[in-house]
């Protein structure tokens, strides 16, 4: 693998889905997060798509134009995944999902999975648990949910890192601007002084959906 420079991840690389990394860049925390998870920003990859994904109108209508523009200065910053899977693990994701409800697992999900399955190395942080659990519910797909297990750190986990190292007060404050805008954040800071507590609760709650040690552990 090359430099980050060239698109081409690098080695212990945390992959970062248009979820998260708009919440994150967004709330000014995404420099913060990959600090206090152990990542440098030039080992951080995201989305080709997200920049584009920024100029539609679904997140237009949902979110500030402040917000917005915080999220593409990141764009700028962390480089965009141009490899691809070597094999067909991420089609393999979305025939077996398709069909199945909401919890299914689109294409930009299952090429980040197909990544971290192929690299032991490379780490995923997530804000899309349907597809989390679309792949571990789906008997069909046990064998990419086992390789990538340990290995997937999803918003619960990063919320209550965050805490932990700086503070509810401080953090319910940087999330503020996403808080009515998402059911995850809201129910975390929706009691003054829990709000780890709660972060931990629903990591519990989503650890015991998708078996156990599925979900990266700091």
């Amino acid at each position: 693998m090359t430099s980050s420079s060239s698109g081409h991840i690098a080695e212990h690389s945390l992959l970062l889905d248009s979820d998260i990394f708009i919440i994150l860049g967004g709330c000014g925390l995404l420099g913060t997060t990959l600090t206090d998870l152990g990542f440098q920003e030039t080992c951080a990859y995201r989305l080709q798509a997200l920049p584009y994904m920024l100029k539609k109108g679904k997140l237009k209508n949902t979110y500030p134009k402040t917000l917005l523009n915080r999220v593409d200065r990141w764009t700028r910053r962390i480089a965009a995944i141009t490899d691809a899977p070597v094999s067909d693990v991420d089609r393999r994701m979305i025939d077996a999902t398709d069909g199945i409800g909401e919890n299914s697992i689109q294409p930009g999900e299952a090429m980040l999975l197909a990544l971290v399955m192929e690299n032991p190395s490379y780490y995923l942080a997530t804000g899309d648990k349907r597809a989390l659990k679309a792949l571990a519910s789906t008997p069909a797909l046990r064998d990419i949910r086992d390789a990538v297990a340990g290995r997937v750190i999803c918003l619960e986990t990063v919320v209550s890192t965050l805490i932990l190292k700086h503070g509810h007060q401080s953090m319910a404050e940087a999330f503020e601007p996403m808080v009515g805008n998402h059911g995850t954040l809201s129910r975390i800071f929706s009691s003054p002084g829990r709000a780890l507590q709660v972060a931990g609760s629903c990591r519990c709650s989503l650890a015991k959906t998708l078996g156990e040690g599925f979900l990266y552990s700091t």
